[in-house]
């Protein structure tokens, strides 16, 4: 695990859920496709990869990890699109 600081707060992230969250705050204030965080995480896997679902259980940890060390920052989701 890693940690992120922001201001005075500390929160513990997985490699994987530190990869997408920086590449959201790279990209702000666009949108960042589905597909693009997808391969960002599974490119390396010549097997595919796991079902294209894992990438709302990322979102869905670094929301509540996020959320649970106080940090403001809110993940948006673009139906159909990819997130924010």
């Amino acid at each position: 695990f890693k940690c992120v600081r922001w201001a005075d707060k500390v929160c513990r992230l997985s490699p994987k859920d530190l990869a997408v969250l920086k590449h959201l705050v790279e990209a702000s204030p666009r949108p960042v496709p589905h597909k693009r965080l997808y391969d960002l995480l599974y490119w390396e896997r010549y097997d595919g990869g796991p079902e294209s679902r894992i990438l709302k259980v990322h979102i869905c940890n670094l929301r509540k990890r996020l959320a649970g060390a106080g940090i403001p920052i809110s993940i948006c989701t673009s139906f159909s699109f990819g997130y924010w």
